[in-house]
């Protein structure tokens, strides 16, 4: 069934010289923004919240999350929302990265049915990107006041989700690559 299933990504027009410019930019905005935000989670690093705002997004129970919020005073919780929406522009940065290189890697596997999914796993690294903003939204909500089920069950879901993604694409960026580098070096 998926081998029917092309789907156009908009970046897969770009001339290969330009694919691997706008990657190595978009890698350097991302880990810049990634940075922050590390930055940013490290003030909300606490015995209730070991992983900062991920132990929030992660609880999955109602108690937990109540318990979480409540522990960090109000200067971290205005930190917290605006480390929220400061990972909109971590999302967006990893999302446009992680798809040029799903692209460069699928250009690299050369044919097969690995190479002919760069479209679809591009796309999954925009998905996982959505699934990061529900996550957001729901972390907003529950910092918001609305702890009660399903919302702490749904952000943490949306959260295993994305991660899910982001190993999928990952892992192929890094098949596309040693593949195209066992290709090369195999060759007189």
């Amino acid at each position: 069934m998926l081998e029917h299933c092309h789907m156009h990504h908009p970046f897969s027009s770009l001339p290969q010289a330009e694919l691997s410019r706008s990657a190595r930019f978009s890698l350097k905005v991302a880990i810049g923004c990634i940075a922050i935000a590390i930055l940013l989670n490290a003030t909300l690093i606490s015995s209730q919240a070991p992983l900062g705002m991920v132990s929030l997004s992660l609880c999955g129970n109602t108690l937990e999350a109540e318990s979480i919020i409540n522990h960090w005073p109000q200067r971290e919780k205005v930190l917290g929302a605006f480390s929220l929406g400061f990972d909109t522009l971590v999302l967006l940065a990893y999302g446009g990265w992680l798809s040029l290189v799903a692209l460069q890697a699928g250009h690299r596997m050369l044919a097969g049915k690995w190479s002919s999914r760069k479209n679809n796993i591009a796309w999954l690294a925009w998905l996982a990107a959505g699934c990061d903003l529900m996550e957001n939204i729901l972390t907003i909500a529950m910092m918001c006041g609305n702890t009660s089920s399903p919302v702490p069950q749904t952000t943490a879901f949306f959260l295993l989700a994305k991660v899910l993604f982001l190993a999928i694409v990952i892992l192929y960026c890094f098949a596309g690559f040693w593949l195209h580098s066992a290709n090369t070096n195999s060759k007189p």
